[in-house]
C-alpha cells in the first residue's frame, strides 16, 4: 500500500522524470539508512556481546531490568498523554528544557579539547583581550570568531560555563519545537507528536547541550531559516520570509559551517518541484534569488564587521580548505582527527600560523597518497566513516566525567541510544519505501540526510557531527509513522 505527503507540495504530476528523480531519491535513501542500520545493529551486538558477562554479574542488572519496565510504562503513559496535550509546542519546549537543562546539571562534563579552547578565547575577549587572534587555530579556522563572540557576549551576562549551557539548552529545546511544527504540516498531528517524543528520549541530543560546542546554535538557525521558507505558518510573511530564510540560514552557517547542506538540499528540492511545476520557474526563481542574496549579504557583512571590530583580523574565512579533506580521507583513522595528521601541517606552516606553500605541498601528496588507495581500502574507509559518524557512541563528551566511574551504567545508556537510532532510521527507511513526497518541501529532509551522508563521505567526521543530521532523521521517520498509522486505521476500519 502506497501513502502520500502532500499537505506542502502542491499538484502532482505523473510526468516521468519527476518519477524517476523521486524513485532515484528514495532508493539512495533506503541504501544510506540500511547501511547506516547494519552498522549500528553489528555496533549494538559486538558491544553487547563483549559486556554481557559483565552486566549479568553487576548489582546493576537488576536495576536496569526494573528501570527498563518502568521506562516502558513511562514511555507509553508519557506517549498517550503527549496525544492529548492542546498546544504541544509550549509544552514540549519546557518539557525539553527540563530534561536538558537535568542533563548539564547532572552530568558537569569538563572543559576540554577545542571547547576548552573556544571558552578560554571568549573570556580574554569579554576582558577586553585580543590575544586568541594570534593563536594559529583562529589565523586557520576565522569562522570560528562567531562562536567566540557568542561565548562572549553570554558570559558578560553571567560568567560562568553554566549560562552557556542553559542558552544552549533552551534553543535546542526550541529544535524540537520547530522540528514538530515542520512536520506537523507534512504528516498527521499524531506522527509529528510521536516523532518528537522519540527524539526527547534520544540521550545524544539531551546530553550534548551540556557540552560548550557550536553545533547548537548552528542548528536552531538552520532550522528556523527552513521554517521561514517552507512552512505554512510563515506565508503570512509573504515576500520578507525568503529574506528572512536566508538571514536565519547564515546564522546557522556562521556559527558551524553547515549551510551549505541546507541549501543543497533545498535547490535539489526546488528543481524537483520545478519538474512538477515548470509554468512556476519566474516565481521560484526570484524566491531562490532573494534567500541567496540575503544568504551571501549577511555573510560579507558579519565578515567586514569581524575585521573592522578586531574580532578576528583575518575575517571569517578557512584559511586552510584542504585540511577537512586530508582528514576525511585518512583510511587509518576512519576519516576522524589524528594528532599525526595536525603535526604534519603544523611544521609547515608560517611563523604567524597561515598556510605556505611547504603546507599546499604537503596536503596535496597527503591526498594523492589517500586518493591512491586500493578499493578494497577505500570501501573500508567509508564503511568506517559511515560507522564513525551514524553508529558510533556520541556521548563522549557529555558523560566523560561519568565514563569509568560508572562504566556499565555509561554502556548501558550508549546501548539505549542505539536502539533509538536505529528504532528512527527504521521508521525512516519505512517511510522511504511506502511514502511519496509531493513537492519540494516534503522531500527536503529526505534531501538533507542524503546531502550530508554524502559531504560527510569525503570530510572529516565525528559521532558529534551527526547532531544536525539526525534532526532530518527524525523528521523522515515522521513519514514512516504516518504510514504505519495510516495501515492500522485502515486496518480498524475494514
Amino acid at each position: 500500500m502506497w501513502y502520500t505527503v502532500e499537505k506542502m507540495g502542491g499538484e502532482f504530476t505523473a510526468e516521468k522524470l519527476n518519477k524517476a528523480v523521486q524513485w532515484l531519491v528514495r532508493a539512495a535513501l533506503i541504501l544510506a539508512l540500511s547501511l547506516c542500520m547494519i552498522l549500528l545493529v553489528i555496533r549494538l551486538v559486538q558491544s553487547v556481546h563483549l559486556q554481557s558477562g559483565a552486566l549479568v554479574e553487576s548489582a546493576l542488572f537488576p536495576v536496569g531490568c526494573a528501570a527498563l519496565v518502568i521506562f516502558a510504562f513511562v514511555l507509553i503513559f508519557l506517549l498517550r498523554i503527549v496525544m492529548r496535550i492542546p498546544g504541544l509546542s509550549w509544552v514540549l519546549f519546557v518539557a525539553v528544557a527540563g530534561i536538558s537543562l537535568t542533563a548539564c546539571i547532572v552530568l558537569n562534563p569538563p572543559l576540554e579539547s577545542d571547547f576548552q579552547l573556544l571558552y578560554d578565547a571568549a573570556l580574554q575577549l569579554r576582558r577586553g583581550d585580543r590575544t586568541y587572534t594570534s593563536y594559529v587555530y583562529f589565523t586557520l579556522w576565522g569562522y570560528q570568531s562567531v562562536y567566540v563572540a557568542w561565548e562572549a557576549a553570554l558570559l558578560s551576562i553571567w560568567e560562568n560555563p553554566r549560562m552557556i549551557q542553559i542558552v544552549h539548552s533552551l534553543l535546542f529545546s526550541g529544535s524540537v519545537v520547530l522540528l514538530y511544527r515542520l512536520m506537523r504540516g507534512l504528516v498527521s498531528e499524531r506522527a509529528a507528536r510521536m516523532a518528537s517524543v522519540l527524539l526527547l528520549i534520544f540521550p545524544f541530543f539531551v546530553t550534548l547541550p551540556s557540552v560548550l560546542t557550536n553545533q547548537i546554535p548552528g542548528a536552531f538557525f538552520l532550522l528556523l531559516g527552513i521554517f521561514f521558507l517552507i512552512s505554512p505558518e510563515a506565508r503570512s510573511l509573504g515576500v520578507w520570509r525568503f529574506l528572512l530564510g536566508g538571514v536565519t540560514l547564515q546564522l546557522g552557517n556562521l556559527f558551524r559551517p553547515e549551510g551549505g547542506l541546507i541549501l543543497a538540499a533545498l535547490t535539489a528540492g526546488g528543481i524537483v518541484w520545478l519538474f512538477s511545476h515548470p509554468q512556476h520557474w519566474r516565481s521560484l526563481l526570484l524566491s531562490a534569488v532573494l534567500v541567496l542574496a540575503a544568504y551571501f549579504l549577511v555573510g560579507r557583512i558579519a565578515d567586514a564587521l569581524t575585521i573592522w571590530s578586531g574580532l578576528n583580523p583575518v575575517g571569517l574565512g578557512n584559511g586552510n580548505l584542504l585540511w577537512k579533506f586530508v582528514v576525511g580521507l585518512n583510511h587509518d583513522s576512519g576519516g576522524m582527527y589524528t594528532n599525526a595528521d595536525w603535526y604534519a601541517v603544523l611544521r609547515t606552516l608560517s611563523p604567524e600560523g597561515f598556510v605556505t606553500e611547504e603546507t599546499l605541498i604537503l596536503e596535496h601528496s597527503l591526498l594523492a597518497e589517500r586518493l591512491a588507495q586500493p578499493l578494497a581500502q577505500w570501501i573500508q574507509l567509508l564503511l568506517a566513516k559511515v560507522e564513525n559518524l551514524w553508529a558510533r557512541e556520541g556521548l563522549y563528551w557529555a558523560l566523560s566525567r561519568w565514563r569509568e566511574k560508572w562504566a556499565l551504567a555509561y554502556s548501558m545508556l550508549t546501548w539505549f541510544g542505539r536502539l533509538v537510532a536505529l528504532t528512527a532510521m527504521a521508521f525512516a527507511a519505512l517511510g522511504a519505501v511506502l511514502v511519496r513526497c509531493r513537492g519540494a518541501a516534503a522531500i527536503l529532509p529526505r534531501l538533507a540526510v542524503l546531502a550530508a551522508f554524502c559531504a560527510f563521505l569525503l570530510v572529516e567526521v565525528q559521532p558529534r557531527y551527526s547532531y544536525l543530521p539526525y534532526f532530518f532523521v527524525f523528521w523522515c521517520a515522521a513519514y514512516g509513522m504516518e504510514a504505519m498509522l495510516s495501515w492500522r486505521r485502515k486496518e480498524l476500519t475494514e
